[in-house]
């Protein structure tokens, strides 16, 4: 069990990059994950299926967060 074990991290642009790449420790702490995307969806997918495949949890959220109404939707 991770440090992050029944903790739920909420994280943006993890479609790719540094968002990505912060998911990745998150996921790997043992954190469940949810996954804000922009336009890229297929990183989060992966992420997603690598979290579904340890037994942790992954909800995919699209929404462009310079949208006040769309950030507020998401959280």
């Amino acid at each position: 069990m991770g440090a992050l074990t029944g903790k739920v991290a909420l994280i943006t642009g993890a479609g790719r990059g540094f968002g990505q790449a912060i998911a990745e420790v998150f996921l790997e702490a043992g954190a469940d994950l949810a996954l804000n995307y922009r336009a890229s969806r297929a990183g989060c997918d992966a992420l997603a299926e690598q979290a579904h495949a340890q037994g942790q949890h992954a909800f995919l959220a699209q929404a462009d967060l310079t949208d006040a109404t769309a950030t507020e939707t998401m959280v």
